[in-house]
């Protein structure tokens, strides 16, 4: 096979969002304080825009909090125990998404979490590129 025909084939196997540069935003809570507990109402669109399960950033955020709480799977929101604002909330979804979204190498949001074994592994489907999270 020559270059040219080569270079076309390698073009095709590259996956099409690599050529996209949508600006990947986060979206910001929206909250409310119930007594004691402040309810995310949100939460279900923000983990589909996320890509990844609520169970999996509630866990992460609980952890940062240092709350209880839960997710409510048919309302779509999730409630932590304890006064929280609108801003640390929003924060700490910032650092989830440089921890457990964003390529280390390239950037780029489009990841997925893959378990092998004892291992968690955040592979980028933009860049291919590999590393090792914390378990979810």
């Amino acid at each position: 096979m020559d270059y040219e025909k080569l270079l076309k084939r390698a073009v095709k196997s590259i996956p099409k969002n690599v050529f996209e540069h949508s600006r990947f935003t986060i979206p910001s809570v929206t909250i409310y304080q119930e007594g004691k507990s402040t309810i995310v109402t949100n939460f279900k669109e923000i983990s589909d825009k996320l890509r990844r399960k609520p169970q999996y950033i509630i866990k992460y955020l609980l952890g940062e909090l240092a709350t209880r709480g839960h997710f409510k799977v048919k309302q779509g929101s999730a409630a932590f125990i304890g006064r929280f604002q609108k801003d640390t909330l929003n924060n700490l979804l910032i650092k989830f998404t440089e921890k457990f979204i964003r390529c280390a190498n390239c950037r780029r949001p489009d990841t997925h979490i893959l378990k092998e074994g004892r291992f968690t592994y955040l592979i980028c489907e933009a860049c291919g590129s590999k590393r090792s999270i914390p378990a979810p």
